[in-house]
């Protein structure tokens, strides 16, 4: 579900980072509109764009460009403000942000709970709003997720590791099994790749008078 490409190392203390990672579909907000300080929250976003992309059988913003993904992400969270995320106003990029109209959220528009109990239920939209809380500070951590309710009581429960399929760590494995060298060589070792030369198999010659002259 994910990749490193645009993953980088960090340490504590933090310290200052270009905000040019993750892919933009999954990019969280705090990085689109410029902050450079930030921590693992932007890893949690990701995980909760993913969340919803499941829900969705599709990615939930598909932006072309930056201020195409913010607005996006606000069409669907409502405009952050101070007081849902304090000193947003401070972001070295947040007059993008003035590009847009203040909206109401429209989570329910997008992920509707139905009669027969499918898409999504409210403690289910509460796990995948907490994941993507425009705030960093206020947006949900991955031991919180883990807990949450959503997990832990609703259906279908999540498996114990156990009883999870395993499967080769490689298809070279695969491959092994019917590759026809590789049965030679399981069967008759390495020379039965390698066939012996005719005068191999017949052996010295037999001694005659020739070789009865050179002895002598």
């Amino acid at each position: 579900v994910c990749d490193f490409g645009l993953a980088r190392h960090f340490g504590e203390p933090l310290r200052p980072y270009t905000q040019r990672v993750q892919s933009l579909w999954y990019r969280a907000p705090e990085l689109l509109l410029g902050q450079t300080s930030y921590t693992v929250a932007v890893d949690m976003w990701s995980v909760g764009c993913i969340f919803a992309e499941i829900l969705l059988r599709k990615p939930v913003f598909e932006g072309k460009a930056e201020l195409h993904q913010l607005g996006l992400i606000f069409g669907l969270t409502g405009l952050p403000d101070e007081e849902t995320w304090p000193r947003c106003k401070d972001l070295a990029n947040w007059k993008l942000a003035e590009n847009f109209r203040m909206s109401t959220p429209r989570w329910r528009a997008l992920f509707p709970e139905l009669e027969d109990g499918g898409s999504l239920s409210d403690l289910g939209l509460e796990m995948l709003k907490s994941l993507m809380e425009c705030c960093p500070a206020q947006r949900s951590s991955a031991a919180a997720a883990h807990k949450h309710p959503y997990l832990c009581w609703e259906a279908p429960q999540p498996q114990e590791p156990g009883m999870m399929p395993t499967f080769q760590e490689s298809n070279a494995q695969g491959r092994a099994a019917t590759n026809p060298a590789a049965i030679a060589v399981r069967r008759g070792g390495l020379g039965s790749l390698f066939p012996l030369n005719r005068a191999e198999r017949e052996g010295p010659p037999a001694a005659g008078p020739a070789a009865g002259l050179l002895a002598r």
